[in-house]
């Protein structure tokens, strides 16, 4: 497996992606801004465009089911695919409604 981007302390496994995920959550921090902090640093780390949404859903859900709260699809809507602009949106009208 590739590193992922270009970090000093690089990515190289799912359980180090996971990591990430998790370090990104602090008191106060509530479903919808972790996801966004976990998207936005994927974007930094340069990883491909049109897959950052479907990573973030996956290992969202995943941990949901070892941390029970950690992430609520419910608030994202009927959104079912991976399209990154759409995700976007979406996550705008949440913060917006």
């Amino acid at each position: 497996m590739a590193a992922l981007g270009e970090l000093a302390a690089p990515i190289t496994t799912t359980y180090q992606l996971m990591g990430k995920f998790l370090s990104l959550k602090e008191h106060g921090v509530e479903s919808i801004e972790h996801a966004d902090r976990f998207y936005y640093w994927l974007k930094a780390s340069k990883t491909a465009a049109g897959q950052r949404s479907g990573v973030v859903r996956a290992i969202a859900e995943k941990l949901n089911v070892f941390f029970h709260g950690l992430y609520d699809s419910d608030l994202y809507g009927d959104l079912r695919d991976d399209d990154d602009a759409a995700v976007a949106k979406n996550i705008w009208d949440c913060r917006n409604s």
